[in-house]
């Protein structure tokens, strides 16, 4: 009887989906009111986001300490399986905010690789898985003209 409930278990285990490190917010956030792929770090607190924002595509990281200053332009770096993308944009340090058009190559590595890590200057590193990336990828830039 034991093993039989064993078999049961592993069986229904087994069939469980995979659960995503990416999720699709279908209505988008504060930042874009169109879908958005949402990636959030190992510890939980700092989230890399893609969208679709006048017809193109739209990278940002979030969740950094707020600071005073204005807006500016500035760089943050998106590494995956040891390549490094710059992602040239806007800070808003009140905002914690970096945003920026993903450069070439740089959509794709993150819905073929397994991790990346992002660093903003002045930040630590905030590292994150990419399982399930692709999915949700695909579907926040649907509606972009193509890259």
């Amino acid at each position: 009887m034991r093993f039989l409930f064993l078999l049961f278990l592993g069986i229904f285990i087994g069939t469980q989906p995979a659960q995503a490190d990416w999720t699709l917010a279908p209505n988008g956030n504060w930042i874009s009111q169109t879908p958005t792929a949402i990636g959030v770090s190992v510890d939980g607190v700092k989230a890399l986001s893609l969208t679709c924002a006048n017809g193109s595509p739209l990278i940002y990281t979030s969740g950094y300490p707020a600071t005073p200053g204005q807006n500016r332009q500035d760089s943050f770096t998106v590494t995956v399986e040891g390549r490094d993308f710059p992602v040239t944009g806007e800070h808003s340090p009140p905002d914690g905010l970096w945003t920026g058009s993903p450069p070439a190559g740089l959509v794709d590595a993150l819905k073929k690789g397994r991790l990346a890590d992002i660093r903003p200057p002045g930040q630590g590193k905030a590292r994150m898985s990419l399982k399930g990336s692709s999915r949700a990828i695909d579907a926040a830039l649907a509606g972009c003209m193509p890259m």
